[in-house]
This record gives structure tokens, sequence and C-alpha cells, in this order.
């Protein structure tokens, strides 16, 4: 119960959720009441996938800046 609760605080400060699938997605979007588009699927095994998670890093970076 402790755990799900410190989970659930994170991801509802979080900015943005990055998960390495789609059903994971789902997941956190089912368990956490999290909005579906604060989760962001970021697949590990592409070939872009570091790209991917500092584009999104800098997404965040700037929303918070402005």
């Amino acid at each position: 119960m402790a755990i799900k609760s410190i989970e659930h605080l994170g991801m509802s400060e979080a900015e943005r959720i990055v998960v390495k699938s789609e059903w994971m997605r789902d997941e956190v979007v089912k368990c956490f009441s999290v909005p579906s588009d604060k989760a962001k699927v970021i697949l590990p095994n592409s070939a872009r996938w570091i790209e991917d998670i500092l584009e999104t890093y800098q997404e965040v970076v700037e929303g918070v800046v402005e």
C-alpha cells in the first residue's frame, strides 16, 4: 500500500511519464488515473530511444521555463 501511494504521488506530480510499452501506458492510465497524454511510450529497443528520451526531457524543460 505504501509503495502504491508513493508511485501515485510521483505520477501525479510528474510533468511526463516515460514507459516502455503501450501495455504499460494503459496500466499507468488505468491504475493511477494518469491522463493518457502524460504517459509517453519510448521503446527501449528502438534505434532512436536516446534521442526520444532527450526530446521528451527538452519538452518538459521548455514547458517548465515558459
